[in-house]
């Protein structure tokens, strides 16, 4: 990049919780953290007070009501693009508008660059699902040999109550 401008960006971040006062107290805190980011600059914030979050069924049947949202809004000036971009992966906003500038000029080797950290961070992201769905697998597999050993009324055992099960039977019998 021929010379490091400045970005200002419209940021929205949103959460759902409860309590409401621990969810504010939530947001209240991560935007806190927000501002202590080197290479950025909050000029503005505001936070809305946490609603109920309704969520109805098909018909429009009330189902829930017992968590609430909330969302704040930024605007924050970054020091650059790289460090813009790197905040966005980070703290994944619900929303991220650039206001300025109206336009940037890149060298091949920079856009280059940008592309690379954001495949970094998708590879990273991708090897976590792929653990997370394995992990998951795994678990599917042992319920599946529960269940079946339970249906087959094959008592699932472990070693301990093997043992004392055994050496209660010996008693048995001698009393015989």
């Amino acid at each position: 990049m021929e010379e490091r401008k400045k970005v200002s960006c419209l940021i929205m971040f949103e959460m759902l919780g409860k309590p409401k006062e621990h969810l504010e107290a939530t947001m209240d805190k991560f935007i806190e953290t927000i501002g202590k980011e080197k290479g950025l600059r909050v000029i503005n914030k505001s936070t809305n007070e946490a609603k109920i979050l309704e969520q109805k069924d098909k018909d429009g049947k009330i189902i829930s009501n017992d968590l609430y949202s909330t969302f704040s809004d930024l605007e924050i000036e970054f020091d650059d693009v790289f460090l813009m971009l790197g905040f966005a992966f980070k703290y994944m906003p619900s929303h991220l508008e650039i206001v300025k500038p109206e336009d940037f000029r890149f060298r091949n080797a920079d856009f280059g660059s940008i592309v690379n950290n954001i495949l970094t961070k998708m590879h990273h992201y991708d090897s976590i699902a792929k653990g997370a769905i394995m992990q998951n697998q795994i678990l599917a597999q042992h319920l599946a040999a529960m269940k079946s050993k339970l249906e087959g009324n094959i008592p699932i055992i472990d070693n301990k109550q093997t043992a004392e099960s055994k050496s209660s039977k010996k008693k048995v019998k001698k009393k015989i």
